[in-house]
């Protein structure tokens, strides 16, 4: 399977898929294991049914450069940016990305300030919970580069002791409090190049649209599976939860093991959130059915 195809079959399997797809195979006279092994990938990306390592996901140098030239113009600076900004702060904005990348991850400032089941909304208690966060994504502020927070104006008015913390740890961008988070998010994202990470539980679902490109859409969901960390939950009395982007990529592979499907257990996902199971379909002895023979069950074990 080439990388084309790769892109093409992105689909996640159905759990009723699984007998179709063995007969198939079988007729066709495909070789397999006795048993068709449902799992979990690790993180890394390997797999524990049988040691394989899956693509990874990261975009090459030339597919990143060819997806953020595109975004950059026909999503972040298209006919209606200056709806969500005006010219000077744009202007200020990108001279401020040009001298500060790159960065660890780009963070919205407010969204993750307001994240909390809030015991109260002071001004002190929202510096406190960004604080918070900014010292959890930068292991203590130990990274070797330092995280971008978009914030707005009016957060200049929060205490002066840990908003002086906050800036000592990290760039600090206030934006206008009209403008749209996303366009400066993004923007800042891709320019801070592959390795920089953004903070959003948004799909992004309109600027996927605004491509206009079934290529560059495939391009920018990959990319955004890559480096979209997920706020699952923020509790004030303890550690933020995040959710890690994926370093492996979900779609239909064929290794020299055999085939790996991304696969659909039945339990409720949103359709970015691919869950993280697979069906892995080894070749080995040739599996004989005759006419009074079953077809051999499927162990649906999830392998942890």
């Amino acid at each position: 399977m080439d990388r084309d195809v790769h892109f093409e079959h992105s689909r996640v399997m159905n759990r009723d898929c699984h007998l179709p797809l063995l007969l198939l195979l079988l007729s066709i006279g495909w070789s397999m294991h006795r048993f068709a092994r449902v799992f979990l990938i690790v993180l890394r990306g390997n797999c524990r049914n049988c040691g394989s390592r899956l693509e990874d996901i990261q975009l090459c140098d030339s597919d990143f450069e060819e997806l953020k030239s595109n975004f950059i113009a026909r999503v972040v600076e298209g006919s209606d940016i200056y709806l969500n900004t005006n010219p000077n702060e744009w202007a200020k904005f990108k001279r401020f990305v040009d001298r500060t990348a790159p960065y660890s991850v780009v963070i919205d400032g407010l969204n993750i300030a307001f994240s909390q089941n809030k015991i109260t909304n002071s001004n002190l208690h929202l510096a406190e919970q960004l604080l918070k966060a900014v010292v959890q994504l930068t292991d203590g502020g130990s990274t070797v580069r330092k995280p971008m927070i978009l914030g707005r104006h009016h957060m200049g008015t929060w205490p002066k002791s840990v908003m002086n913390s906050i800036n000592a740890m990290s760039h600090l961008f206030f934006a206008d409090d009209l403008s749209m988070d996303d366009p400066f998010m993004l923007y800042a994202t891709m320019c801070s190049g592959k390795g920089t990470l953004f903070v959003s539980s948004d799909m992004l679902r309109d600027h996927l649209f605004c491509l206009q490109d079934k290529r560059l859409q495939l391009l920018f969901r990959r990319w955004q599976k890559a480096h979209q960390v997920q706020l699952l939950s923020a509790n004030f009395f303890k550690r933020f939860q995040f959710k890690a982007p994926l370093r492996h990529n979900h779609v239909v592979q064929l290794l020299s093991s055999g085939w790996h499907i991304p696969y659909n257990d039945g339990n409720g996902k949103l359709s970015f959130d691919t869950p993280n199971v697979w069906l892995c379909l080894l070749k080995g002895d040739r599996l004989k059915i005759g006419p009074n023979k079953k077809l051999p069950r499927l162990d649906v074990k999830k392998v942890f």
